[in-house]
């Protein structure tokens, strides 16, 4: 198997990360057009307990994420080849995100079941979550300690 290019794995980890928050944004948008447009939106209902899902789901998802991805990144710094750190760190990202993502998907389903606007607030926390992690040669080089020069490899 032929070694990959670290500059163009550093890409398509970026890729992945800013498709995930774009996708999510874009269902985030429609959403809200929709609930807009309906004259039965209120911000809250507390009789419906819908609305609560989402707030559960992220006070546990949103630690376990980091958590996990922390757990991951640690394997990742034992590893000795660059492909091989920069493999578990996008296997890691990706976990990180998707939990991520669920608790914003779980947020936005749960806003246009109940027609009610407060779970975009919990959408709002995971998407600055989720761009605050983007991945760059710096946060890659920081997280997994790199030497200076994998730094450069990377395109930093």
């Amino acid at each position: 198997m032929e070694a990959q290019n670290p500059t163009l794995m550093l890409k398509t980890i970026k890729t992945i990360h800013w498709a995930l928050v774009g996708g999510l944004s874009l269902f985030a948008s429609v959403t809200a057009f929709q609930l807009g447009t309906n004259p039965e939106t209120t911000f809250f209902a507390p009789e419906n307990p819908i609305i609560f899902i989402p707030t559960l789901a992220g006070i546990f998802l949103i630690p376990t994420s980091l958590v996990l991805f922390n757990k991951q990144i640690g394997q990742a710094k034992d590893k000795k080849e660059l492909g091989s750190k920069l493999t578990s760190f996008q296997t890691a990202h990706i976990v990180k995100m998707a939990m991520l993502e669920g608790v914003g998907m779980f947020s936005i389903v749960a806003c246009l079941v109940t027609f009610t606007t407060a779970n975009f607030f919990i959408f709002a926390l995971v998407i600055i979550l989720m761009a605050g992690s983007a991945p760059t040669a710096f946060k890659l080089g920081d997280k997994l300690s790199l030497s200076r020069s994998e730094v450069q490899q990377l395109g930093g």
